[in-house]
C-alpha cells in the first residue's frame, strides 16, 4: 500500500492516476499523519485481462472503478466546483448518474442550506490548498444522518490546483454510538454520585440511629435477665435491679422463686406461677405483663418478654429475656379508657339531653297555658274549689318536673347573677331544716373572704333544695348535714380539662352528709338521668342529673366523694362573677300591680300561650296588641300609634327573632320597653342580644302574678341610657 501526503496542500492527480493504473495498490491520504481518505484499485476480471489502454482515458475509467468499488461517496471536481466524476455510492445516495452530475455544481444537485455548506468547503480548499474534514447533518427519508467528508486539492505536474476531491462517510451510527456512550456515561456518573450520597445518607442515619437506639436504651432502662433451669437462679443487669428498685448486689445469686415472692405483686403471682407451669417454655418466646412490690412501697407495672434456650439436640438448657417498665403505658391506657367512657357518658347524656329538653320545651308551653287558664278560673269559681287546687299543683309539680329535665338537658333558661353565697345559703337554712325534719341537724357558717359566684340564684336554690333532699334520703335514722363555701382557685389544667372547664378562680358550694354512703358502682352512675336508688314511684332519679346539668350549664362541674359508711359530699363548683356586687333588681310592685294607660305588644308563635298572656294582660286593664311572629310584629311597630312595652318570645318563626325585632323596632319607637319570655336554653339571650335589647327574661311557664309583676317592673324601669 501506497502513501499519498497531503500535509504540503495539493496532489499530483495524474501521478496519483498513473500508480492506481499501473501498480494496482491502494493510496492511503493523509493529513499531519493520520489517514484521511484510502483508494484502493477495483478488482475488476475485465480491467485484469484486458491491458489497460494507454492515455487519460484507460486512467479515468480505472479510476472510476476504484471508486464505484469505495463503500463511501467519492467526488472530483474542478476549480470552479463543477464535478467531473462521482462514486457508484455517490450515485446511490443522491440518485443521479455520473454523466448526469458531470459539469454540475453542488447548486444543481443538493438543496440550497447543503450546497451553500459544500461551496464554502470547496471554497476553503482553493483558498488554503490543504486537506480539511468536516462534519455535514443531511435529512433523508429514514432521518438525520451525519456525514464526515474530506476534501483535498488536485494539483497538476507544475503543482498548480487543478481540482478538488471529496471523500464522503455517513458516520451516523458512530455518532450515535458515541452519543449513546457520552449519555451513557453521564447517566453513569449521575448513579454513581446518587449512589455514593445515598450510601454517604445512609451511613450518616444508621449512625444516628445507632446513637438513638443506644439512647432509647438509656432512657427505657430496658432490663435483661437469664435463667438456669438446673439451678433455678437468675442473672439479672443492672438496668432490671433500677427497675426493681433496689442495688444490683442485692440480685446476685437469686432464685427465680425468691423473685417471684419479693418482686411481684401479691395479687399476680398466682397468675405468674400458673402462666411459668403451663405454658411450652422449650418452644418459641413468650409474654407477660404483671405488677411489681417496688422498694418504694409503689405499683409498678412490667412487661416480661422471654424466649427458650436449646441445645443442638433440641434439649432445654435455659431461658433469656428481657423486663421493661411499662407503668406510664398503664396509665396511658387507663386514662385513654377513662376519656372513652367520659365520652360515651358525654354523648349518651347529650342524646337524652336533646330527648328531655326537647319535651320540656313543648311541655312548657302547654303547662302555662292550663296553669294561667286554672288561675284565671280560680278567680271566678274561688279558689277553694278541690278539683281547681289539684289542677294548679299538678301544673306547679310539672313545671317542677320540666325544671329539673331542662336543668339536666342543660337547656333552662338562666339569668344568672353575682351572688353571695353564705348569703344564700343562710337564707335558706331555716326552710332547709323544717323540710328536711328534726331528725337531721343542719349547720352553716359564712366564709371570710369568699368570693362572690356567678349563676341563676333560683335555680342555685332549686339545686341546694335538691341535694339537702338526696342527703335526708341517705340518713334515714337522721343525721348531720353540713353546708360550707369555699373559694377555689383552680390553676392544674389537667384538673380543668379533666372537669371540662378552664382554668381560673371559683367558688364552691359543698353539701357533706353522714348518712350510709354509696359503693363504687352506685357513685359511677349517681349523676346518670333516671338512675335511683329508691324504691318505684320515690323518686325521679334527676336531682344530681339537675345539680350537675345546672353547674355545668353555668360554666362549672359537679363532683361527688363518697364510701360506704362514710357519708358523701357533693361538691358544686361555680365561676367567680366578674362583677363586684350584686346587680340591682328591677323594681317590683304589689302584687298583680294594674295597667296605668299603657299598650303593650304580645308577640308569641304559640297561640295557647300568646292567647293566656293577651288575657292576663287585658284583666290588667291593658290595652293589647297581638302578633304571632316578627315580621307582622315590625309592621305594627312601623305605625304611628305608641307602644309602651313589647312581650316577645326570644326565637320566633319567619326568620325575625325577638332580638331582631326589637332592634328593629327600637328604629321607630326609641324608648319602647322590652320584656323577653323563653323556656328553653337555646332560646336565652346572650350578654350582647341583652345589652342590645334592654329587656328582661321572663322563664315560662309563668303564672298570672309573676307576669303582671314582671310588665310592671319593665314598665317601671329607668329609661335606656
Amino acid at each position: 500500500m501506497a502513501t499519498t501526503s497531503a500535509k504540503d496542500g495539493a496532489i499530483d492527480l495524474e501521478a496519483f492516476l498513473d500508480r492506481l493504473a499501473r501498480d494496482g495498490e491502494s493510496i492511503v491520504i493523509e493529513r499531519d499523519g493520520r489517514p484521511a481518505a484510502i483508494l484502493a484499485p477495483c478488482d475488476d476480471s475485465a480491467t485484469r485481462r484486458d491491458p489497460a489502454p494507454s492515455g487519460p482515458t484507460a486512467s479515468e475509467a480505472h479510476l472510476k472503478a476504484i471508486m464505484d468499488r469505495s463503500p463511501v461517496e467519492i467526488g472530483l471536481k474542478d476549480t470552479a466546483g463543477r464535478y467531473v466524476m462521482v462514486s457508484r455510492r455517490f450515485e446511490e445516495l443522491n440518485g443521479v448518474t455520473n454523466d448526469e452530475v458531470a459539469g454540475k455544481t453542488a447548486d444543481d444537485i443538493f438543496p440550497e442550506k447543503i450546497a451553500r455548506v459544500i461551496a464554502a468547503h470547496d471554497a476553503e480548499i482553493l483558498r488554503t490548498g490543504e486537506v480539511s474534514e468536516r462534519e455535514i447533518e443531511v435529512t433523508l427519508d429514514d432521518g438525520v444522518h451525519t456525514y464526515l467528508t474530506v476534501k483535498f486539492p488536485i494539483v497538476d505536474a507544475e503543482g498548480r490546483v487543478t481540482g478538488i476531491g471529496a471523500i464522503s462517510s455517513d458516520i451516523t451510527e458512530r455518532k450515535r454510538a458515541q452519543e449513546a456512550l457520552r449519555e451513557a456515561y453521564d447517566e453513569l456518573e449521575v448513579r454513581v454520585a446518587t449512589r455514593t450520597e445515598e450510601l454517604t445518607e445512609a451511613n450518616r442515619a444508621l449512625r444516628a440511629r445507632e446513637a438513638q437506639l443506644r439512647q432509647a436504651h438509656q432512657i427505657t432502662k430496658l432490663g435483661h435477665w437469664s435463667w438456669d433451669p438446673e439451678t433455678d437462679r437468675l442473672s439479672v443487669s443492672p438496668e432490671m435491679a433500677a427497675i426493681l428498685g433496689v442495688a444490683p448486689k442485692e440480685l446476685e445469686g437469686i432464685t427465680n422463686q425468691a423473685y417471684v415472692e419479693r418482686f411481684i405483686h401479691p395479687d399476680d403471682r398466682e397468675q405468674v406461677w400458673k402462666f411459668g407451669n403451663t405454658r411450652d417454655a422449650n418452644k418459641g418466646r413468650f409474654t407477660i405483663e404483671y405488677r411489681l412490690c417496688h422498694s418504694g412501697d409503689t405499683e409498678r407495672w412490667v412487661q416480661e418478654l422471654g424466649e427458650a434456650m436449646v441445645d443442638e439436640a433440641g434439649e432445654p438448657i435455659g431461658e433469656v429475656g428481657t423486663i421493661q417498665d411499662i407503668t406510664d403505658r398503664k396509665r396511658d391506657e387507663s386514662a385513654l379508657r377513662e376519656s372513652e367512657a367520659r365520652l360515651r357518658q358525654a354523648q349518651k347524656m347529650e342524646a337524652v339531653g336533646q330527648l328531655t329538653g326537647g319535651v320540656a320545651h313543648d311541655f312548657n308551653n302547654l303547662l302555662g297555658v292550663i296553669m294561667g287558664n286554672a288561675e284565671i278560673l280560680a278567680d271566678r269559681v274561688g279558689e277553694t274549689d278541690p278539683q281547681l287546687g289539684a289542677i294548679l299543683r299538678a301544673t306547679r309539680r310539672g313545671a317542677e318536673l320540666t325544671n329539673r329535665l331542662l336543668a339536666f338537658s342543660r337547656r333552662q333558661a338562666l339569668a344568672p347573677r353575682s351572688i353571695d353565697l353564705d348569703e344564700l345559703v343562710l337564707g335558706m337554712t331555716d326552710l332547709l331544716a323544717r323540710t328536711l325534719g328534726e331528725t337531721i341537724l343542719v349547720t352553716a357558717s359564712k366564709t371570710p373572704g369568699l368570693w362572690r359566684a356567678a349563676a341563676d340564684p333560683g335555680q342555685l336554690e332549686n339545686a341546694l333544695v335538691n341535694l339537702a333532699v338526696n342527703a335526708r334520703d341517705a340518713m334515714p335514722g337522721g343525721g348531720k348535714l353540713v353546708i360550707e363555701t369555699v373559694n377555689m382557685p383552680l390553676r392544674d389544667s389537667a384538673v380543668a380539662k379533666r372537669h371540662g372547664v378552664s382554668t381560673g378562680e371559683y367558688v364552691s358550694l359543698l353539701v357533706t352528709d353522714n348518712g350510709r354512703g354509696m359503693t363504687p358502682e352506685v357513685l359511677a352512675r349517681a349523676s346518670d338521668p333516671f338512675f335511683t336508688t329508691k324504691g318505684v314511684g320515690q323518686g325521679s332519679g334527676l336531682g344530681l342529673s339537675m345539680v350537675e346539668g345546672f353547674a355545668r350549664q353555668s360554666g362549672g362541674f359537679l363532683t361527688i366523694e363518697s364510701a360506704p359508711g362514710a357519708g358523701a359530699t357533693v361538691k358544686v363548683v361555680l365561676p367567680r362573677a366578674k362583677e363586684d356586687s350584686e346587680r340591682p333588681a328591677s323594681g317590683r310592685k304589689a302584687r298583680e300591680p294594674k295597667a296605668r294607660g299603657e299598650t303593650i305588644l304580645v308577640v308569641e308563635d304559640d297561640p295557647g300561650v300568646r292567647d293566656l298572656a293577651v288575657s292576663i294582660l287585658k284583666r290588667l286593664d291593658y290595652r293589647v296588641i297581638e302578633s304571632q311572629d316578627g315580621r307582622a310584629a315590625l309592621e305594627i311597630l312601623q305605625k304611628p300609634d305608641p307602644i309602651d312595652l313589647i312581650l316577645t318570645d326570644v326565637v320566633l318563626p319567619g326568620g325575625l327573632s325577638g332580638p331582631d325585632l326589637v332592634t328593629k323596632g327600637k328604629g321607630w319607637q326609641p324608648g319602647i320597653r322590652v320584656l323577653f319570655m323563653s323556656g328553653y336554653a337555646t332560646d336565652v339571650l346572650d350578654d350582647r342580644d341583652r345589652s342590645n335589647a334592654a329587656g328582661e327574661l321572663l322563664n315560662k311557664p309563668f303564672r298570672r302574678a309573676e307576669l303582671a309583676e314582671r310588665v310592671r317592673g319593665a314598665l317601671d324601669r329607668p329609661d335606656p341610657v
